[in-house]
């Protein structure tokens, strides 16, 4: 008699151990689909909040990438559970060439950001562990804390590199130095009105990863710490 009400009693246990991690898979499949529907959602409601800024935006080519300002125009907005940020980032000349909205979730520390240009728009999701990236609803990469772009199947394709000497961080691609990204002040603030102070090597096969990581140093990044 002992032996089988052991045999129930571990039974029992056994059943509720099963159950327990079939409720504790389900809820985080749930949650994760539940995060999924939320960054996509909000993602469209960022499309339509820009919309005011992207009817005005120029096409542009290497000649206004030079002369990209440093400083965003930028309106925030903050809620108890996210702050909303939206704006644009023009040239020196207050030419407007990329719209931008952000959103960052207080409870959970992920932050998303769509880009647009007059012809492209890049998506960048914050998931605490890297920033994923995306062209439209094409996956690309990802960029990691210390600025590594992952992209090809997870290969080192472009990084910026920090040096306490200069005031100016770079841009390479593989081996490649291709752009000088000015740096801010002790005091936050810019140390120029362009983003850019040197161009090097710039060309078609790297103008994705140079406007990923710019957009990811002046627009995206700093919002991680806000």
């Amino acid at each position: 008699m002992g032996a089988l009400i052991r045999i129930l009693v571990l039974l029992t246990l056994t059943i509720s151990s099963i159950a327990f991690m079939i409720y504790y898979v389900t809820d985080f499949i749930v949650s994760i689909g539940s995060i999924k529907r939320i960054i996509k959602r909000d993602f469209k409601k960022l499309e339509q909040m820009i919309k005011v800024y992207t009817d005005g935006l120029i096409p542009w080519d290497v000649e206004e990438l030079k002369l990209l300002s440093a400083k965003p125009i930028a309106k925030i907005k903050r809620r108890s559970n996210y702050s909303t940020s939206k704006g644009y980032l023009s040239t020196i000349y207050q030419e407007p060439i990329f719209a931008f909205g952000i959103r960052k979730y207080h409870k959970s520390g992920r932050m998303i950001m769509l880009a647009k240009s007059d012809s492209e728009n890049f998506k960048f999701h914050f998931d605490n562990d890297h920033t994923k990236v995306y062209r439209s609803n094409e996956y690309l990469g990802y960029i990691t804390s210390d600025d590594r772009y992952m992209a090809n199947k997870s290969e080192l394709t472009a990084r910026i590199e920090r040096e306490n000497a200069h005031k100016y961080a770079t841009i390479y691609a593989g081996d490649t130095d291709i752009a000088h990204l000015n740096l801010n002040d002790h005091d936050g603030k810019p140390i120029s009105e362009r983003a850019f102070s040197v161009f090097h090597g710039f060309d078609e096969e790297n103008a994705d990863s140079l406007i990923i990581l710019s957009l990811y140093h002046i627009l995206f990044k700093p919002n991680l710490n806000l």
